[in-house]
């Protein structure tokens, strides 16, 4: 069985005031629940070092929610806690560790009908997660790992109304924040900020976590927000059947802000082999082109990328009669995205219409006859319209080492992965430093991937036709 299995939980405590259904409902309502979770309550896998952490971890929900006024204003919330303990092992070194997470979630909801033909609501939704002793990779040692966390939340608001008979009005605006901050190295200098890479062992990681969480602009802020409005309504005309139309726009905006450090020190190192002894490990270097020394400097900082899609569409559905549905519709999309560095990136337009028919020839439902043909666009990514940026993104300089051998005589105690580094950046400073000479061809954001000016949103093409 795997170290995943058999987890168990108990309840505690559970106890419903009043059961509700809904956030407008005209009954006050509550409920609350408590669960406690222990990691070793789990089986073990035969694997030498695996083991469980004996803790009982609580687990608590609840809601409430009622009128403030009855027929008019409701009012729903809800939280969650929820804390999860495990012990996990280290490949190589066979070191136990606990890893944990943590989330707590939180919803307001408010919902206003001042009116039968008009209802207004407003939520507001955040999860804070957070986790200790987080690994990027495969690491061999504690020191690789690192505490991270990555608030989020959600404000949304809604109308919709009723116009006049048979004409509907709906408009929405919502927002998002997330954040991710404290993943990576939180020691700066050459010694404690440069992870080291064990070339024999596919590249499992020691010493340092990678990434940094205090260099300036380090957290990866994404964020999002969307303005929408719609109003479907029937069309007089002199066609049989009925027919309905919905027409609206959409504007809806993104961006990314973050400098995408490799390491604590702006170096990593990746080392011939290494030395394991216990839960200790120690690297190898050695002055025959197989320790190579990465340099990864983010040459401009990032300010942020911007990413904006402004749309509008109208559609209309035609019954002429029970056993037909004719569907077109037409979309407009202009896209005006801008890099890290807030540059023009794309900015282009498109149209995609789409036509569908759908015949039931029993008019009971039991056969469907659907065909149809459409085009659909979708925008750029935030890692598109940022390929060809140096804003927040690292390059790349790789040099052989050919200083001292480090730990290469087995027959001598080995020496520690901090006075290692010092003997290799003694070196690799001491002499012409970055400026020495390149094993290979470097990495520049902005030089190496370019932006072709009449890149566009990807257009996909669907025929269709079925039998249902």
């Amino acid at each position: 069985m795997g170290p995943e299995q058999l987890r168990g939980s108990a309840v505690g405590v559970s106890c419903d005031l009043r059961a509700f259904s809904s956030s407008d409902g005209n009954t006050l309502g509550a409920t609350f629940r408590l669960g406690v979770t222990n990691d070793s309550w789990r089986a073990l896998t035969p694997y030498r070092g695996d083991a469980t952490l004996n803790h009982r971890v609580p687990t608590w929900e609840g809601a409430f929610g009622g009128p403030l006024v009855k027929q008019r204003l409701f009012y729903f919330g809800a939280a969650m806690g929820a804390r999860n303990e495990q012990s996990r092992t280290l490949p190589y070194t066979r070191r136990s560790y606990a890893y944990g997470d943590a989330e707590r979630k939180f919803e307001i909801k408010a919902t206003w009908t001042p009116s039968t033909a008009q209802t207004l609501k407003a939520v507001y939704f955040r999860v804070d997660s957070s986790r200790t002793n987080v690994n990027a990779g495969t690491v061999m040692d504690v020191a690789s790992l690192y505490d991270n966390a990555s608030p989020e939340s959600l404000t949304g608001v809604s109308y919709n109304a009723v116009v006049r008979q048979r004409w509907l009005f709906e408009a929405a605006y919502s927002r998002r924040r997330l954040t991710f901050s404290g993943s990576g190295s939180r020691d700066a200098s050459l010694s404690g900020g440069t992870p080291i890479w064990d070339r024999s062992r596919s590249d499992a990681r020691f010493n340092s976590p990678t990434g940094c969480a205090v260099c300036p602009g380090a957290e990866d802020a994404r964020n999002n927000q969307d303005l929408s409005a719609r109003l479907s309504f029937n069309l007089a005309v002199r066609l049989p059947g009925t027919t309905e139309i919905l027409t609206g726009v959409d504007l809806f905006q993104e961006s990314r802000a973050t400098n995408t450090y490799q390491s604590g020190s702006g170096f990593r190192v990746r080392a011939t082999t290494s030395i394991v002894s216990g839960e200790q490990v120690r690297p190898v270097f050695l002055p025959d082109r197989t320790t190579w020394i990465y340099w990864q400097p983010i040459l401009q900082g990032s300010t942020g990328n911007d990413l904006r899609t402004s749309s509008a569409f109208v559609s209309d559905t035609w019954r002429p009669s029970s056993r037909v549905t004719v569907k077109a519709g037409l979309r407009f999309d202009l896209n005006d995205d801008r890099d890290s560095l807030r540059r023009p990136a794309v900015h282009d337009a498109a149209w995609s219409p789409r036509l569908s028919v759908a015949w039931d020839p029993s008019g009971q439902a039991r056969w469907l006859l659907p065909a149809g043909w459409a085009r659909y666009l979708t925008s750029i990514t935030s890692t598109v319209a940022d390929a060809a940026s140096p804003g927040g993104r690292p390059a790349t300089y790789v040099y052989d080492y050919l200083g001292p051998a480090v730990n290469a005589d087995a027959t001598k105690a080995p020496t520690s992965s901090s006075d290692a580094l010092r003997i290799l950046f003694d070196w690799f400073l001491g002499g012409q430093g970055v400026k020495r000479a390149t094993r290979s061809s470097p990495s520049i954001p902005g030089v190496n991937v370019l932006m072709d000016p009449g890149l566009g949103p990807l257009d996909t093409r669907e025929i269709m036709g079925a039998l249902t």
